[in-house]
């Protein structure tokens, strides 16, 4: 019985784009459609090669006297004629091929797992992609809204509301760019979904952290719990991303995002170091502490009103002074 082979045509990111039996030979390789590998590459002969038996009944991968010849991906010569084995990479023009016998073996089946987009095809619908963008993007509006102080002006919130629209649909556009490049696919909307939820996790701290400055005197350890808060979220940030890039194991994605959000924290302490002018927000938020230092403050609404009054009065005076 005839032995056969299978021609693997390489994309870039190295999967097989597509494949070829062969079954009887010489077998030919090359751009015309008489071959039994067809490449479409304009750098590859109509009759590259030729896979063919020696005397020996080995298999050879002979070039056809092409002008660009055949490259050995491994030790990347240039040849005439090469034996062949299972699983060796040949490159025409600027087309991989992959020689794999039939009898080669398999690794074992990976076990489907759900990635962090695919609960309840959440990762596979775009309807619920876009409602989930659409209505995490107005209950942070709404929460804009909300804690206005001032009276309600319809053209600074419609700007602010554009603005984050812009700016969410700009960076999922990136985002998705770049899976187009790894990946061969745009999914710009589980991008979209991630930042939507990123920002909801981000308005949440910073909710939390606000009522925590509010009921307790702030300090070193509160601002330190701050910025390991807002890097989790950093860190979630991009290992999300990149679970929507590639389904490759997930301890590498987390310790891609965990060193970037390192090397970009270094830098920023480095930088705020270097800055004598900067001062944190937690100092201007103690000033402002309307109660006790405590959770639990045992005073009497005429004590809690009254200081209240006196907070209001020195922020009205600070005003005037500004």
């Amino acid at each position: 019985m005839e032995q056969i082979i299978f021609a693997e045509v390489l994309g870039r990111n190295g999967r097989v784009k597509e494949r070829f039996r062969l079954d009887r030979f010489p077998a030919t390789i090359g751009t015309a459609y008489t071959n039994d590998v067809i490449l479409g590459d304009a750098y590859v002969a109509a009759c590259e090669a030729r896979v063919e038996r020696n005397e020996q009944g080995e298999l050879m991968l002979v070039d056809s006297g092409s002008i660009n010849g055949i490259v050995n991906r491994d030790s990347r010569r240039r040849l005439r004629e090469a034996s062949l084995c299972s699983g060796d990479v040949f490159r025409f023009g600027h087309a991989d091929v992959r020689f794999m016998f039939s009898d080669h073996p398999v690794a074992e089946p990976l076990v489907i797992k759900a990635g962090v987009l695919d609960l309840f095809s959440l990762g596979r619908n775009p309807w619920l992609l876009t409602l989930l963008a659409v209505v995490i993007f107005t209950a942070l509006m709404l929460s804009g809204y909300q804690a206005q102080t001032s009276g309600f002006q319809l053209r600074e919130w419609l700007m602010e509301a554009t603005s984050l629209l812009l700016g969410l649909l700009l960076i999922a556009g990136l985002w998705a760019a770049g899976t187009r490049l790894v990946s061969h696919e745009f999914r710009f909307l589980q991008h979209l979904a991630v930042l939507s939820v990123i920002l909801l996790l981000s308005d949440l701290v910073e909710i939390t952290i606000e009522h925590v400055e509010f009921i307790f005197s702030p300090d070193d350890s509160l601002q330190y719990a701050t910025i390991f808060l807002y890097g989790v979220v950093a860190v979630m940030w991009i290992f999300m991303h990149l679970c929507v890039l590639s389904r490759r194991a997930l301890a590498k994605k987390f310790m891609i995002s965990l060193f970037l959000v390192g090397s970009l924290s270094i830098m920023t302490q480095l930088i705020y170091f270097n800055d004598t002018d900067s001062s944190g927000e937690l100092v201007f938020a103690s000033e402002i502490r309307p109660v006790g230092p405590g959770v639990i403050s045992f005073v009497t609404f005429d004590e809690f009103f009254e200081e209240a009054q006196r907070l209001k009065t020195r922020l009205d005076s600070d005003v005037e002074d500004e």
